[in-house]
């Protein structure tokens, strides 16, 4: 799936109303980033272990930043503070 062209206000109008499109666009660039940070940081992790652990802090944080909604100043494009939670889920295991 291609990463939306959403601005920050449309993700975030998006995601209060929970549409379900917006969250599997959301989940895919958490699972996206957390796959690219544990690849880096786990080189010799063999990628099903990759992938599995990625899909458990892409649930992880996709709940995070639906709860933090509110607390998205727009200092950044959205999907970047958005993958900010799934890095450092990702760095504290």
């Amino acid at each position: 799936m291609h990463s939306p062209t959403w601005g920050n206000d449309e993700w975030i109008r998006l995601l209060k109303g929970r549409n379900d499109e917006t969250i599997k666009a959301l989940q895919d660039s958490l699972m996206g980033a957390a796959i690219a940070y544990l690849r880096k940081m786990q080189p010799n992790w063999n990628y099903s272990d990759i992938r599995c652990l990625a899909e458990d802090l892409t649930q992880d944080a996709t709940m995070q930043v639906l709860d933090n909604l509110s607390c998205f100043r727009g200092d950044s494009k959205f999907t970047t503070w958005a993958c900010s939670f799934v890095i450092n889920l990702a760095a504290h295991e």
